[in-house]
């Protein structure tokens, strides 16, 4: 926890390393993504958020909407707005 919350060059590596469909690589990510989207560096959030699914309805609806912000702070609203519908 302490990498991704550092935003540390190989936090991506250890939230690829949980077990893919676990509800902690998911929430890992989710937590990376914010790390990287406060130090500005928003590609690298998408690219983290990007590829996330999840079998819980209300959790891949945080994930999406997360996706919509980013999106739009980069200037591409139609992406999100096909996102979210």
């Amino acid at each position: 926890l302490g990498a991704i919350e550092s935003g540390a060059p190989d936090a991506s590596k250890k939230v690829a390393s949980l077990p893919a469909g676990s509800a902690y690589r998911t929430l890992a990510a989710l937590r990376l993504a914010g790390t990287q989207a406060n130090a500005g560096k928003r590609d690298a959030a998408l690219a983290t958020l990007k590829p996330v699914k999840s079998d819980d309805p209300a959790l891949q609806a945080v994930i999406d909407a997360r996706v919509a912000r980013l999106l739009i702070d980069a200037k591409q609203p139609q992406a999100a707005l096909s996102l979210l519908a």
